[in-house]
């Protein structure tokens, strides 16, 4: 793994830890639609952050493959 892909999967477990902190203060306030969104939000990030992490990876897998010994 790389800086950068370090520095991502800091950023996405940053955003879950935000993202549980904001779901427990909207389990004691169902009704707080400022705390749904920014939910909803943190939830479209994740999942690019996802995203690009399964990329990352496949792109990996598929060096590792093209590899030619010489």
């Amino acid at each position: 793994m790389d800086g950068n892909s370090i520095d991502r999967k800091n950023v996405c477990d940053e955003m879950k830890i935000q993202r549980t902190k904001l779901f427990d203060q909207f389990s004691r306030h169902p009704k707080d639609i400022r705390l749904a969104l920014a939910i909803k939000i943190l939830d479209d990030q994740i999942a690019d952050c996802t995203e690009w992490s399964r990329t990352n990876h496949k792109n990996t897998e598929i060096d590792k493959k093209n590899i030619v010994l010489v």
